[in-house]
């Protein structure tokens, strides 16, 4: 299982003008932020939570996407 974000897209729709602003209405690292952005970290519990409070009128259905793995396809943790 993987989870795929909508955050970012919704940030831009939403006024967030940088990874920096973004991170700081998620109380989370610009780093975490950027990492999660270019694959290096899957979402995790603080990111959806710091996406929640950055979007109180979003539920968790509007910014995520829980997506099952493929069977027989091997995952890693990030």
């Amino acid at each position: 299982m993987r989870i795929i974000t909508r955050v970012f897209d919704l940030a831009r729709k939403c006024g967030y003008t940088s990874d920096r602003e973004l991170a700081d209405a998620m109380d989370v690292s610009d780093g975490q932020i950027t990492r999660v952005r270019n694959g290096q970290r899957r979402v995790h519990q603080d990111f959806i939570l710091g996406a929640l409070r950055a979007f109180p009128s979003k539920t968790f259905d509007d910014l995520f996407e829980i997506v099952a793995d493929e069977p027989g396809v091997a995952t890693t943790a990030a």
